[in-house]
């Protein structure tokens, strides 16, 4: 007699347990791991990752790219699939440990050592063939597509623009007087990209992607993967280094002095990162353009107070570098 079938969305964890069984792959029990938008159960070799079916082929598009890196250091796909509107994917489990979690304990050498490994390891990304069907995940094409959600248009490309001020503006989500000073600081902004070569970037570029062994710095979480100027990395990570509270809440690793040399190692690591003209006006757009998509997620009243962070952007009171 067959065991009766795992219910997904009753016991994911039961689920990835069967669907490891299913692969012929033991590695001990599952454990949950962090994820914002994912179900991640891990064993400890595999590591299985559930969509929450929010973004649109978010786990097939970081297959293609894994599959792509096989000389970085980053999970390797043992197997995907779908399941009802629901993608899953089973992959390797590197060595180490969240850079994230780890940085608190660190002393000053290793720190310094796990940016430079981070550096080279952000090199041989960047320097990846970019093939036509890893430019751009689905479902940040689809949001900008007629009919399309663009409260999910994380990081595009700055030329889109205007569609997500048209967007807060049918939707009443800020001043429209705000939302407009915006369209003209982009815009006058723009000229700033267009020497701007795309290459490979990971797109969510903080110390909560990365894994740590002591030797290397391997990255995780390629959803976001796609074609930009190499310099959108540090649009990440830069918010997460001005405030790591906001990536884990009420943790001891949330605090910005302990990662204040971090963008001072990582400009003597990797120069080429920081070299492009206009870098500085180039970050001011990378953020007005995450805070116009917030504006669409978070409601007027919410505590972040995303308008008032947009207005601080355009009047020149957030600046980055």
């Amino acid at each position: 007699m067959k065991d009766a079938p795992v219910d997904l969305n009753r016991d994911p964890a039961g689920w990835a347990a069967a669907l490891l069984t299913r692969h012929g792959l033991k590695g001990g029990p599952l454990q949950p791991m962090a994820g914002w938008s994912n179900e991640i159960w891990a064993s400890e070799t595999y590591v299985v990752r559930i969509a929450s079916g929010r973004f649109e082929g978010s786990l097939s598009h970081e297959a293609g790219v894994l599959r792509a890196l096989r000389d970085l250091p980053c999970p390797r796909v043992v197997a995907t699939g779908q399941m009802e509107d629901r993608e899953w994917m089973i992959q390797t489990r590197l060595p180490g440990a969240n850079l994230m979690q780890l940085w608190p304990g660190l002393d000053v050498v290793e720190r310094e050592r796990a940016v430079r490994s981070l550096a080279e390891t952000l090199r041989g990304l960047h320097a990846t063939p970019l093939s036509p069907d890893l430019r751009e995940p689905p479902w940040r094409a689809a949001s900008l597509e007629p009919g399309g959600d663009p409260s999910r248009a994380l990081r595009v490309q700055p030329a889109h623009y205007r569609r997500l001020i048209d967007a807060n503006l049918e939707r009443n989500t800020a001043p429209a007087a705000l939302l407009e000073m915006t369209s003209d600081f982009i815009a006058a902004r723009l000229g700033g990209f267009a020497t701007s070569d795309d290459v490979l970037t990971h797109g969510d570029l903080s110390f909560a992607n990365v894994i740590w062994d002591g030797d290397r710095a391997a990255l995780v979480d390629f959803e976001s993967a796609g074609a930009a100027p190499p310099d959108r990395e540090l649009d990440v990570l830069l918010r997460f280094l001005e405030a790591p509270e906001v990536f884990s809440p009420g943790s001891a690793e949330g605090s910005a002095a302990l990662y204040a040399p971090v963008a001072g190692w990582l400009r003597d690591a990797y120069p080429e990162l920081f070299a492009c003209p206009h870098l500085a006006e180039r970050l001011e757009v990378y953020d007005a353009l995450w805070e116009l998509v917030q504006l669409m997620n978070y409601p007027a009243d919410h505590p972040r107070d995303t308008a008032g962070r947009l207005e601080a952007i355009v009047t020149g009171r957030a600046r980055r570098l």
